[in-house]
């Protein structure tokens, strides 16, 4: 090439590239939905649509099973967890040990379990499905049967302060109170198929929630039941009572159009009016959405426990 050619070449070339450069598109992401196929790492998305740096997380175990459905930590600081997965006709618990790595520590009949809790003296009792029975597992790891509710699922199951063990029962909707010698009853009738979840507040009075209309409702001790709130949602999976009163919950699945899952903090509430009848629905409570809500969560088929 002609040398006295050559930096106007260049120069084209040049003017070529930036101007094409320079071109410029713009997008909005404002919404939960906006989001749905991002891989996030170091950041939470909250139902809103908000992103927030996320907590850091440390991977504490590893399952190589499926599915992790419950943990719980007894007065010694054991962590025991459990869940299950596909085929196979028994459940394995974890445990951890004196070196605080877990591994696998009880096996019971069964396919799933979705709820543990620990008594008093550090007794561990589990709910298989389906078919639901609850086992009580000694310090031994050997599993007996505590208690069946002749119901197919078990979803959740919580201490009182008295020491009475409450069963959470799908298909029929029935919480049962067991006594420590292991002989139960129906506790509360709910007017829907699966109570979901549930936890007791300080004063005693039991928050469930349910499926499939996504209530969350109050039970007294003396069985009287009080809707605190209806959810948009289906079903209502977690549920943690405050000291102060409030209640947090998480809650799932589509009643109608298509929305993301949430977390409400829902605010104490009062005590029903004088002449209101058991279970009828208060005024409207407002409920405020957490604003740790990081409630974009996949079934990936690894049953991970992460600590942050």
């Amino acid at each position: 090439m002609n040398q006295r050619l050559f930096p106007f070449a260049v120069a084209a070339a040049l003017s070529l590239a930036s101007a094409l450069a320079v071109e410029t598109r713009t997008w909005s992401q404002n919404e939960h939905a906006d989001y749905e196929k991002a891989v996030l790492k170091g950041i939470s998305l909250r139902s809103d649509g908000r992103l927030a740096l996320a907590p850091a997380v440390t991977e504490l175990f590893d399952a190589a099973t499926p599915y992790l459905w419950a943990i719980v930590r007894d007065s010694k600081g054991m962590l025991y967890a459990a869940g299950g997965g596909t085929g196979g006709s028994t459940v394995k618990i974890f445990r951890s040990g004196a070196d605080r790595k877990m591994a696998s520590w009880a096996e019971l009949e069964g396919l799933e379990i979705h709820a543990l809790a620990v008594d008093k003296q550090d007794r561990l009792y589990a709910a298989t499905l389906p078919d639901g029975k609850v086992w009580r597992i000694g310090a031994d790891a050997k599993p007996a049967v505590f208690f069946d509710p002749k119901a197919r699922y078990i979803w959740a199951l919580a201490f009182n302060a008295q020491g009475d063990l409450f069963v959470a029962t799908g298909d029929q909707g029935e919480i049962h109170r067991v006594r420590p010698d292991g002989q139960g009853s129906v506790f509360f009738k709910l007017d829907e198929a699966h109570a979901r979840a549930m936890a007791f507040d300080t004063k005693g009075n039991l928050i469930v929630g349910t499926e499939p209309g996504g209530v969350i409702l109050r039970v007294a001790p003396n069985g009287s039941g009080f809707v605190l709130y209806q959810t948009a949602k289906r079903e209502v999976t977690a549920i943690t009572a405050l000291a102060d009163g409030r209640v947090v919950v998480a809650a799932v699945g589509n009643k109608g159009a298509l929305s993301a899952p949430m977390v409400l903090a829902l605010p104490a509430a009062p005590a029903p009016p004088a002449g209101q009848a058991a279970g009828q629905a208060p005024p409207p409570a407002t409920p405020r959405r957490a604003r740790c809500a990081a409630t974009s969560t996949r079934r990936d088929g690894a049953g991970r426990i992460g600590s942050d």
